[in-house]
């Protein structure tokens, strides 16, 4: 739920209120399918599926309350990156937006990643990891492996006569899990085995952040507290990162990091006009609209130029006439569980979308 007493937002998705309406219609479907399938692995829900998969692959390692971040993960880097082989492309990216993709689950693998890193004993971080990414690796039944910690909605096709090569909800988890390790190993966030080797994922090194892993790997260290910022551990385990669009993540930290540049506990709602997206954060309009979401979620409170209750339309960031809006991280937001936030929120987006049309 949207927290405080807070000013009424302008109706967003007014210019196209049918498709915004659409597409979120989509994602609530999504969303309730993956609870079925989560739901038939034995768990009574996504969220306890998510919680009961981390308490089996921590073991008795109990992860740490916020999860350290180093910043270039989301801001552009300080200096050219020479060993991208699209420089052009890639020169002035921070990870996470080198990491995007419309289908992909390559930013939530690796945020588990890191998590799973954070949480080993000091002298076992940055060694082969021992969850294993081949289920049928597993060295009792009751291990976890990689697809069951991630979410991602996949169809069974197992029992189609319309399909040839049938596959069940495990394996084509384990093909996106696989996939987007690939994707890490190029830019060099872990290191798998070479090509052709047998079982070449398992056991994959996480590398550390913020160096050229290329030519000589360096393993996983929690970054340096002056590169560092951190957010609630329960943004993994209360199963927000499978869920959140990696726009929706990536607004979240961007408003994260710069509360995290404030001094003291208190933190101040921040800006984000577009010169500070743009060269700070590598984003646009689309990422920025996700603010919208996050705060029908209760993950962003968000407070808009008083201007805009009554002449929403108008470009003050163009005018330079001051910010239209500010945003602070919700604290506690995160405590909520994700399906039954998201859920809620996106109702509560489509019956206003309704409204409008």
């Amino acid at each position: 739920m949207p927290q405080g007493d807070q000013p009424a937002q302008p109706p967003s998705g007014a210019k196209d209120p049918r498709r915004r309406r659409s597409r979120l219609q989509a994602r609530l479907k999504t969303l309730t399918a993956l609870r079925e399938s989560c739901g038939s692995r034995a768990y009574p829900g996504l969220v306890d599926h998510v919680q009961a998969a981390w308490a089996a692959a921590l073991e008795a390692n109990p992860p740490p309350q916020h999860l350290v971040l180093d910043r270039s993960l989301v801001l552009r880097p300080e200096h050219p990156m020479p060993w991208c082989r699209d420089v052009a492309a890639h020169d002035r990216k921070p990870l996470i937006r080198r990491l995007a993709s419309p289908r992909g689950i390559t930013v939530q693998v690796l945020l588990l990643a890191l998590l799973i890193e954070q949480t080993r004993p000091e002298p076992d971080r940055g060694t082969a990891t021992t969850v294993p990414v081949q289920p049928s690796n597993r060295t009792h039944q009751n291990q976890v492996a990689w697809p069951d910690l991630v979410t991602a909605h996949t169809k069974d096709t197992s029992d189609d006569p319309r399909t040839v090569y049938g596959r069940r909800h495990e394996e084509k988890r384990y093909r996106q899990v696989t996939s987007a390790l690939s994707t890490l190993d190029q830019v060099g966030m872990v290191k798998i085995k070479e090509h052709g080797v047998r079982d070449r994922f398992e056991g994959f090194q996480v590398l550390a952040e913020n160096v050229d892993n290329h030519s000589t790997p360096v393993p996983y260290q929690i970054p340096d507290s002056t590169r560092a910022f951190t957010i609630p551990t329960t943004f993994v385990t209360n199963g927000w990162v499978g869920l959140l669009t990696e726009s929706e993540i990536t607004f979240y930290l961007a408003v994260a990091y710069l509360q995290s540049l404030q001094v003291g506990e208190v933190k101040t709602p921040v800006s984000l006009p577009k010169r500070t997206r743009e060269q700070w954060f590598d984003f646009g309009k689309d990422t920025f609209e996700a603010h919208r979401e996050l705060f029908q979620f209760g993950l962003i409170q968000t407070t808009m130029d008083p201007r805009q209750e009554f002449d929403y339309r108008r470009n003050f960031e163009q005018e330079d006439r001051g910010d239209p809006h500010v945003f602070g991280v919700v604290p506690g937001g995160l405590d909520q569980p994700a399906e039954r936030a998201i859920g809620d929120g996106l109702e509560r987006l489509i019956e206003f979308l309704e409204f409008l049309t």
